[in-house]
């Protein structure tokens, strides 16, 4: 047998020798100073007898699943969906170039949606085409950066790397902006001023918005904002040289 084959048998078998040292643990404790060498001999026997039980078979729960079902995606889409949650596995960059495609295809989409939302008359506003569709606005552009951001911090390639940290102050740049962007402010203070009946998490994130928009100085003279806008922006591209380079 070669030694990535052996190597590979033990990765797969160490969740039942695990199972089975921590069951000698737990019983060698509980019969600790009895004097009875019977009780130790039966834990050996069981420890070995869990280590020998191909993976597939493990009990590791009261539904028997099987590790391998337990590591399935598909094991958690159940749970997932419940919690309205899109669970998917990531689909990596592997060159500068698709770091650089990837960021500017999700800005691009995030801008289509803060575009449509400033187009909204208050007639035509509501809470899903408005608020929600704000919050969901940044959701293309947030999971192109997670991905960007562990490139950034972890490849061994120095132009992978250099390219993300790009990337990456072009995505922060770009969150800046929409949070500055005045037209599509109006349609959420127009809509919040209609003073919708709201309830639960949908009012508590009409309230964050609207203190978020606060928070970015909309309430401002024009020339203060600006100011504040220029601030923000060298303030993120100084935290990510810092992260870069700690």
């Amino acid at each position: 047998m070669t030694r990535t084959k052996s190597h590979s048998k033990l990765i797969h078998r160490f969740p039942a020798l695990m199972a089975g040292l921590f069951l000698i643990s737990l019983l060698s404790a509980c019969g600790q100073g009895d004097g009875t060498d019977d009780q130790q001999s039966k834990v050996e026997a069981e420890a070995a007898k869990q280590a020998t039980q191909p993976v597939g078979k493990l009990k590791v729960n009261k539904a028997e699943d099987s590790v391998e079902k337990l590591l399935a995606l598909s094991s958690f889409q159940p749970a997932a969906k419940k919690a309205k949650v899109l669970f998917e596995l990531p689909v990596w960059e592997k060159t500068p170039a698709e770091i650089d495609a990837s960021a500017t295809a999700a800005m691009a989409a995030g801008d289509k949606q803060l575009d449509a939302i400033a187009a909204l008359s208050v007639e035509a506003s509501n809470f899903t085409n408005t608020i929600a569709a704000l919050d969901d606005a940044s959701y293309p552009v947030l999971n192109v950066s997670d991905r960007i951001d562990v490139i950034r911090e972890t490849s061994q390639d120095k132009a992978m790397r250099d390219k993300a940290l790009e990337a990456s102050k072009k995505i922060q740049a770009w969150y800046v902006a929409a949070g500055f962007r005045e037209d599509v402010y109006k349609t959420v203070s127009a809509y919040a001023e209609t003073k919708p009946e709201l309830q639960g998490e949908d009012a508590l994130l009409l309230k964050d918005t609207l203190r978020d928009y606060r928070r970015n100085g909309m309430a401002l003279p024009k020339e203060k904002r600006q100011q504040l806008k220029e601030l923000k922006t060298e303030l993120n591209n100084m935290s990510l040289e810092f992260a870069t380079n700690i």
